[in-house]
């Protein structure tokens, strides 16, 4: 069972609702053993402890992100850009306003690293890097205007040095 699943069974009545949705217990089942829950309190710290595991945001994450990325970036049978920029638009895509501020910024500045880095030439590449921007652009609560305009930046740059590439 997937969660928009469950999200789209609990829209069906307020007690459903509150039977899965808000009910610590469904939670910590639905989760199983990757939660290492305890004295739960509330669904909504369950809901958040799960969120956390399953986006891999758990722990020093931003910092074990740029290592990952560092390491792929530099060695030479390292992962492509476009799975790098997919595992950022993962990882973004599970973050909340209430995540650590510092992990985050070493999650944007990982980002920043790869968007300068990715071939722009590539159409799924430059998509997935789009995409990222987007995801990180709608969560102002989160990253800051002007972490906003650094990966925008580094993504410009990549577009820049593409052109360049194609004219000579």
């Amino acid at each position: 069972l997937e969660v928009q699943a469950t999200a789209d069974i609990s829209a069906c009545s307020r007690h459903l609702h509150h039977c899965l949705w808000d009910h610590p217990g469904f939670w910590v089942a639905y989760a199983g053993q990757c939660l290492s829950v305890s004295d739960v309190k509330t669904a909504a710290e369950v809901r958040s402890s799960f969120r956390r595991f399953l986006f891999r945001i758990e722990g020093n994450w931003g910092e074990e992100f740029g290592r990952y990325v560092d390491e792929n970036l530099s060695s030479p049978e390292a992962t492509s850009c476009e799975a790098l920029l997919q595992d950022a638009l993962g990882v973004a895509g599970g973050l909340d306003s209430g995540d650590d501020e510092e992990q985050a910024t070493l999650f944007i500045e990982a980002c920043q690293r790869v968007l300068e880095t990715f071939d722009a030439s590539r159409a799924d590449d430059k998509e997935v890097a789009r995409q990222l921007i987007r995801k990180v652009k709608a969560r102002p609560g989160l990253f800051s205007e002007r972490e906003v305009l650094l990966i925008r930046e580094a993504y410009e740059s990549s577009l820049e040095r593409a052109l360049v590439d194609q004219v000579y």
